[in-house]
């Protein structure tokens, strides 16, 4: 019985590993997001630079930071029914605003090459800028798409008030003496 449930474990545990070896070397999830099931990384990159973002139908705003990009291949292993181009987007929907997140651009048509969803977080920290695209695939089911998170870190203040400023706050007023050439 013992043998019988040590062999059980170490299958479960090579399953394991088996499944979260399928992402690409040196690739780990964003902080924000987990894996959808049935889904891997196999692609993945971090670097500081610039994100264009679309805002509405006809209009693109573009915004820099921290960008993380990763590519989401579908597990033709798993042996389970792929998701929706839509499915997939709501999915990201429900966690962002969760979070207090919120949508600012889908297009989910699934008759429509263009495939994208844009989204919005803003934490104490940082605003994160979220991007859906690069569906492939069909209509009906997802084999791969791209996910960019922009990382956009509050300023730190740097400069701070001046004594005069000060003084005008206390004093309401400052006597400054300036000498002109004449």
């Amino acid at each position: 019985m013992n043998k019988c449930i040590s062999v059980l474990m170490f299958v479960l545990a090579v399953t394991n590993i088996a499944y979260t070896q399928n992402d690409a070397e040196g690739c780990k999830d964003h902080a924000l997001f987990t894996k959808l099931e049935n889904f891997y990384i196999s692609d993945c990159s971090e670097n500081y630079n610039e994100l264009e973002l679309r805002t509405s139908a006809t209009k693109t705003e573009t915004k820099e930071g921290n960008l993380f990009y990763y590519r989401y291949s579908y597990d033709f292993d798993a042996g389970s029914k792929m998701k929706s181009p839509f499915q997939i987007v709501k999915n990201y929907e429900n966690a962002i605003v969760k979070n207090g997140g919120q949508m600012i651009y889908k297009n989910t048509n699934s008759l429509d090459a263009d495939i994208e969803a844009t989204f919005y977080l803003s934490t104490k920290e940082k605003d994160y800028w979220i991007q859906l695209t690069r569906f492939a695939g069909t209509s009906s089911e997802v084999e791969a798409f791209g996910l960019n998170v922009l990382e956009i870190e509050s300023m730190k203040q740097e400069v701070v008030a001046s004594e005069m400023f000060d003084k005008i706050n206390k004093e309401g007023f400052i006597a400054l003496y300036i000498n002109f050439e004449t």
